[in-house]
């Protein structure tokens, strides 16, 4: 496996892995911009309405004639937040050409459906068509409505949302239903043109082609692309803890299982010299099945049914999500507490020390061995504006050392609590 990372022209990236693992090449082209109250929902609907169809495949029988040719490959529209940064464009995934007939290829053709699909929309009048707008929008709002059918999603996200209700990052990806209600066909396509001519952009492939040929490919997709000098791709930004007072949400809802979020601010993102030791503190604490809050917390005193941790290095945020009883609340969080001060103080054996580590190091495979993980690696990356080597990641957790992990704990600030739990009289 090699990797290559370079910018081809200003403001627009690709990362290439080429690697023969793989029967299919995979590929992702993200527009990347600050999100905002303003445009979020605007944002969120463009690769919705652009993946409809194109000026020469303007409907979706004739993109499903174009697909098949191409061996049944896919192409779907995606919107991620990256810390501060809101991410929509297209994932796609087509056999590789190392497993076509001889002669055959289909690399250059991918590269250029996914730039008309960027670059040249079906439209109308030289609008975007106002039935894949309107089609498109329901859709999006179907998507904000069925947040609340996963509980534990949806508590991590009401979490965020209220802790940092001043902040970017507590604005949602999709936008809101109101904010997706207004939108207009006309208002819609301004804001396309805007991201065409503004937005960084982050390009992915993984696959075997050699990298001149990716490169080259992916520049005659984007041949119209508005050229702008200051195009940038946007970081997020991570600030470092202060004291401060822990905020507190609690909502009901006609829930059987109670859920707990904590969020702890360690703040700083990915290029700090502490952040592979935060991976370890992490994976230590409530990160794995073997972590401290997942052996104590589940398995010795049955007050949870599920319990981890996980890391946001766009926003140096740990969140720590339960699954318990109401009547538990107060226990889980006497005991979370109490083995995160036992980690503070290096209260935790070799055995345990080294499994975290593997644990994180297994990670790295596993993201190696999966290429939608691998381009959502590099994109994050891209979002805390720091190059991505796995390798040299890998090789930064070997050398962690338990004080190392002692002080990463110490780093962290619990910053906010929510409760979910049941509506009175429900039984819960």
């Amino acid at each position: 496996m090699t990797i290559q990372r370079m910018e081809l022209m200003p403001g627009v990236w690709l990362t290439i892995v080429r690697t023969s693992k793989f029967k299919s090449s995979y590929w992702s082209l993200r527009l990347m911009t600050k999100l905002s109250a303003d445009t979020a929902a605007l944002n969120a609907l463009i690769p919705y309405v652009l993946r409809c169809g194109t000026a020469q495949l303007s409907d979706l029988d004739a993109l499903s004639v174009e697909l098949d040719s191409l061996y049944g490959g896919a192409v779907e529209p995606v919107v991620y937040k990256c810390g501060d940064i809101q991410s929509v464009g297209f994932d796609a995934s087509f056999l590789d050409d190392a497993y076509l007939a001889e002669g055959e290829t289909v690399l250059e053709r991918v590269a250029q459906l996914l730039g008309d699909f960027l670059l040249h929309p079906a439209t109308r009048n030289g609008r975007l068509r106002r039935e894949y707008v309107k089609g498109e929008q329901e859709h999006l709002l179907q998507m904000i409505r069925s947040r609340a059918n996963h509980k534990d999603t949806y508590a991590r996200h009401r979490l965020v949302e209220q802790l940092y209700a001043n902040d970017r990052y507590g604005l949602s990806r999709l936008g809101t239903e109101v904010q997706v209600k207004k939108i207009q066909p006309p208002k819609l396509f301004t804001r396309y043109q805007d991201l065409l001519g503004t937005a960084g952009i982050e390009l992915f492939y993984c696959g075997s082609a050699p990298e001149k040929r990716v490169e080259f490919a992916f520049l005659e997709a984007l041949m119209d692309l508005p050229r702008n000098p200051d195009r940038a791709l946007p970081r997020s930004s991570a600030k470092r803890s202060t004291k401060g007072k822990v905020q507190r949400f609690s909502e009901r809802m006609g829930i059987q299982q109670g859920k707990l979020v904590f969020g702890f601010q360690y703040g700083f993102g990915m290029n700090d010299p502490m952040y592979p030791a935060m991976l370890v503190c992490n994976a230590l604490f409530g990160g794995t099945k073997d972590s401290r809050l997942f052996r104590v917390l589940r398995n010795e005193q049955a007050l949870c049914y599920h319990v981890e941790s996980a890391l946001i290095p766009g926003k140096g945020l740990m969140v720590v999500s339960c699954g318990t009883e109401e009547t538990q609340f107060r226990a889980v969080k006497k005991l979370a507490e109490k083995e995160l001060q036992g980690i503070r103080h290096g209260a935790f054996d070799a055995m345990e020390f080294r499994a975290a580590k593997q644990s994180v190091i297994h990670g790295i495979d596993q993201m190696l061995d999966d290429q939608h993980l691998m381009s959502l690696a590099w994109q994050r990356a891209a979002a805390c504006g720091e190059p991505f080597d796995p390798e040299r990641l890998a090789e930064q957790i070997e050398h962690v050392t338990e004080g190392d992990v002692t002080a990463a704990a110490t780093e962290l600030l619990l910053r906010g609590v929510y409760e979910l739990s049941g509506k009175e009289g429900d039984g819960t």
